[in-house]
């Protein structure tokens, strides 16, 4: 098969650098005809039981509409519901880990408020961006969640923590103020930068870990 051709000419220790420098998509395998399109991604096997494992494998594919707002609120309105009212400060912590969760966009329209389109018949190229108020701290004109001091969202597994993003919202309605100044994280102060993106890309400073973490001495 085209595949195992392409799979015996790479180095599984090699292959087991790019993915934890770079991730997958160096990697790609190809195999196209006139009836089929195929693209795959090397993984590097244990070596204990590299002899012992099928040379190549499939993981079933899932399709769905929409992202993972309704999620991601749901999952903060029931952890700010569980220690009722507070008087010191809460971050709430979310580790999205969903598929659906497929970018910052879906985190960022939970949090600030879906994104909108604003036009005239008149002046359809000054068409704009805006958020509804339809966040998980401000809700139809109503300031909610005000217990929590902020939330900080990341998608970390263990093959990703050195390379994964997170976000981190100051609630700008907050009973229990936290000074996110003192964290040394990057954040989102939605009174101040509502508009700007401010994702944290930095895991791997904060917690000392090195690129290649993952590739075992064997």
């Amino acid at each position: 098969m085209d595949f195992e051709k392409q799979l015996s000419n790479l180095d599984p220790e090699h292959v087991r650098e790019i993915i934890n420098r770079e991730g997958f998509e160096n990697l790609k395998l190809r195999y196209v005809d006139d009836d089929i399109d195929i693209t795959a991604y090397p993984l590097a096997i244990d070596p204990v039981i590299r002899k012992k494992s099928r040379t190549i494998a499939a993981i079933s594919g899932e399709s769905f509409f929409d992202g993972a707002e309704d999620s991601i609120r749901d999952s903060i309105n029931y952890k700010a519901k569980r220690y009722g009212k507070l008087d010191k400060p809460y971050l709430i912590c979310i580790n999205a880990l969903s598929i659906k969760t497929s970018s910052g966009y879906d985190i960022e329209n939970a949090i600030c408020g879906s994104l909108n389109i604003i036009t005239s018949k008149d002046e359809k190229e000054n068409a704009k961006m805006i958020r509804n108020s339809d966040g998980i701290f401000y809700n139809n004109r109503k300031e909610r969640i005000t217990n929590v001091s902020g939330i900080f969202v990341s998608k970390v597994s263990p093959h990703n923590i050195h390379t994964t993003n997170y976000w981190l919202f100051k609630h700008p309605f907050t009973e229990n103020d936290l000074n996110f100044d003192l964290l040394g994280l990057k954040y989102y102060d939605l009174l101040k930068n509502s508009d700007d993106r401010n994702v944290g890309d930095d895991l791997s400073k904060i917690l000392n870990i090195e690129d290649d973490w993952l590739i075992l001495d064997i």
